[in-house]
């Protein structure tokens, strides 16, 4: 009786950290993504150091940040590599919310006020 296997496939960004994975039994790949099993389950898995991970193991570390990156075969990314992410990924976050608390109803209306107030001053 012949077995029947998946074969599992990573996708990489430009920096060739891991940023999708997944079995063909779900979908299939494009000639860009990287075939790292041809005998799988159907469940997606890494392999890391020969040895096989969780079923569909968490490829980031939040949303943004990638904990895999491939050289050949599947490595997790350097802690100094991903500490160096994570500050750039809490500047972002930082930003981001400044722009949402400047942009808040709140923060309008309060500008509106300042304006309305400013242009009462100006009448008398």
């Amino acid at each position: 009786m012949n077995k029947f296997y998946n074969k599992h496939y990573i996708r990489t960004n430009d920096q060739n950290y891991i940023i999708d994975g997944f079995s063909d039994a779900f979908r299939q790949p494009t000639e860009t993504d990287i075939c790292i099993n041809e005998e799988g389950g159907y469940q997606f898995r890494l392999i890391i150091g020969g040895e096989l991970t969780e079923e569909n193991p968490p490829l980031f570390e939040g949303f943004d940040i990638p904990l895999y990156e491939w050289n050949g075969e599947v490595v997790r990314r350097a802690e100094s590599d991903l500490e160096a992410d994570r500050l750039v990924e809490q500047k972002r976050m930082e930003k981001a919310r400044k722009e949402a608390e400047r942009n808040s109803p709140q923060a309008q209306i309060e500008r509106l006020s300042e304006a309305l107030d400013e242009l009462i001053m100006n009448m008398v």
